[in-house]
């Protein structure tokens, strides 16, 4: 056989090897792989979140001249709560000072002592409990101070989250 007829022969076959290369050179190259989209984006509704620190203030009055502010900041992570009291024009001392919630009777009911014999300015901080941050979140809680003449609170005063 001559070499013309025996190239003739193998000629589908180095062909057929050929477009196999070809084939397999095109897919390692990525030319093959379709180039997929990036997932669309899902909008899923997110939870509303709340701000991590609760500014709070109460404004202090009383029966008489006697008049305060008491600001405060909650912060929801540690339960920390920090405050600033300020007060004057008061009859007698201070002798004790405090959180507390009116209970179902009408009478106050002491959440939190803020001191006693506090003068004015007065800062002060406590980590609350759980019961303590439900009731202030809820917004259930008051500030009082009692005096010598006004045993019972000379001044109060809700505490409210300031906007």
């Amino acid at each position: 056989m001559n070499n013309a007829k025996q190239n003739d022969k193998c000629m589908p076959h180095r062909l057929a090897l050929a477009c196999v290369c070809v084939c397999a050179a095109w897919l390692a190259a990525g030319c093959g792989t379709p180039q997929l989209a990036p997932p669309a984006a899902t909008h899923e509704a997110q939870p509303d979140r709340q701000p991590e620190v609760v500014a709070l203030r109460a404004v202090l009055s009383g029966d008489g001249a006697g008049r305060g502010e008491l600001v405060a900041v909650f912060n929801r992570e540690t339960n920390l709560l920090r405050w600033k009291l300020r007060f004057g024009n008061l009859a007698s001392p201070v002798t004790s000072a405090g959180f507390y919630v009116r209970g179902a009777d009408g009478s106050d009911v002491n959440v939190l002592p803020a001191g006693r014999k506090v003068v004015s300015p007065h800062e002060g901080r406590a980590v609350l409990t759980q019961s303590q941050r439900d009731g202030l979140l809820a917004g259930q809680w008051q500030f009082g101070l009692n005096t010598r003449q006004a045993p019972q609170g000379a001044l109060a005063g809700a505490l409210v989250q300031a906007h």
